[in-house]
């Protein structure tokens, strides 16, 4: 049975999994708002905003059975102008050689090498500014709030 994953929330309100997608939504702002991501602010004129939109993806096992449903807010970012918006991006990520330093590693010392997912690492990044986005409907602004 194919499932179809949802491109937007009008997608996800017509779905038979709407009860699942709608949990896995729930699942990721409460972890936006426990670590202090976002506080809502009013929209002052002249304000700048990032629209937001979720990603969403069925995650399944090596036989195919679903073992979790997966939303993910992401800032359409291609919004953004470099100089006013940003003045340099970085997208942190394992070297070549650093991997295999690790293979070589476990190998020398016979050690199991297990695949580790940080859920919701991109929130520990440095920022300097305070940035505003809207949020996934575009019905409400939200404004980092939190001290990077």
């Amino acid at each position: 049975m194919k499932l179809h994953t949802p491109n937007n929330m009008k997608e996800v309100r017509a779905s038979p999994q709407v009860n699942e997608w709608m949990a896995a939504i729930k699942k990721e702002m409460e972890g936006l708002h426990e670590k202090g991501i976002f506080t809502k602010v009013k929209r002052v004129p002249g304000m700048r905003t990032i629209p937001t939109r979720f990603v969403f993806k069925i995650k399944t096992d090596q036989n195919g059975n679903i073992t979790k449903y997966k939303a993910r807010l992401v800032a359409k970012c291609f919004f953004q102008q470099k100089g006013t918006d940003f003045t340099e991006s970085y997208a942190p990520t394992s070297s070549a050689v650093a991997i295999r330093a690790a293979i070589a590693i476990a190998t020398a010392y016979d050690l199991e090498i297990e695949h580790l997912d940080v859920t919701q690492a991109f929130l520990n990044a440095k920022i300097d500014r305070e940035l505003h986005v809207e949020g996934a409907d575009g019905d409400e602004e939200m404004s980092s709030s939190r001290d990077f």
